[in-house]
């Protein structure tokens, strides 16, 4: 049986400013730096073992994964389809949490003006077999595993 791990990116400047962050590329918090490094602690005093650490694009997404590889010597790699949503119209604006935005994301083939659908966004098999990740509130630079068994 394998194992896949899923790493949030620490706090970001707009997860603190609570704007809507998808394929923007906004920086880490001092806060967030903090977060990777204590995640990265946990990995490694925890024993896991992993081939590769794999990253989005993003650059929150890069010094997050940098902070980790850098503690449990695990080699880390950018992988450009691992690339955050584009909420098109809705980035950068606040709240989050928004009556508006919530509506939008309901419509599965929505493009949010300039963004992707969540339908287009979502084609990754992987996304959904490992979406129960994402069903629950997670801290930021928190981790989860899903494990697969071949079949």
């Amino acid at each position: 049986m394998r194992e896949l791990y899923f790493v949030r990116h620490g706090e970001s400047l707009w997860n603190l400013e609570d704007k809507i962050c998808g394929a923007t590329d906004a920086p880490l918090t001092e806060k967030g730096h903090e977060q990777a490094v204590k995640t990265g602690k946990v990995i490694a005093d925890s024993g896991i073992q992993a081939d590769m650490i794999l990253f989005s694009p993003l650059q929150r997404a890069a010094d997050t994964a940098r902070h980790i590889s850098e503690i449990t010597g695990i080699p880390a790699r950018m992988e450009p389809r691992l690339i955050e949503q584009n909420f098109g119209i809705w980035e950068g604006t606040s709240p989050r949490k928004s009556e508006a935005f919530q509506m939008a994301k309901q419509n599965f083939i929505c493009s949010y003006g300039t963004g992707e659908s969540i339908r287009r966004f979502f084609c990754f098999e992987v996304v959904i077999q490992t979406a129960k990740c994402f069903a629950f509130k997670l801290p930021y630079a928190f981790s989860c595993k899903v494990k697969f068994s071949s079949t």
